[in-house]
C-alpha cells in the first residue's frame, strides 16, 4: 500500500498589472508580485483516493490561483 508523506499544498498568486486611476489604464509592474500561501499541510495520507479528494477540494476552493503540490511516496506493508 502506498503512503504519501509530508503532503504540502501552496497557493501561488501572481499580480502582473494594476489599474492607475490618474492615467485611467492598466500598468504593468516591472517585476510581477508573487504571493505564496500554504493552504494544506499534513504528515501522512494513506490512500490515493484521499489524496485525490484533497486535491479536488483545494482546486475547487482556490480555482483562480495556481497550486503547487509536493509530497514523498513510501510503501507500507
Amino acid at each position: 500500500m502506498l503512503r504519501y508523506n509530508e503532503v504540502k499544498v501552496v497557493k501561488v498568486d501572481t499580480r502582473e498589472t494594476y489599474y492607475d486611476e490618474k492615467k485611467k489604464k492598466s500598468v504593468k509592474y516591472k517585476k510581477p508580485i508573487v504571493k505564496k500561501t500554504t493552504v494544506f499541510s499534513d504528515n501522512y495520507i494513506y490512500d490515493l483516493g484521499e489524496l485525490y479528494e484533497t486535491m479536488k477540494f483545494l482546486s475547487q476552493k482556490h480555482c483562480y490561483s495556481t497550486l503547487e503540490v509536493s509530497f514523498e511516496v513510501g510503501i507500507e506493508y
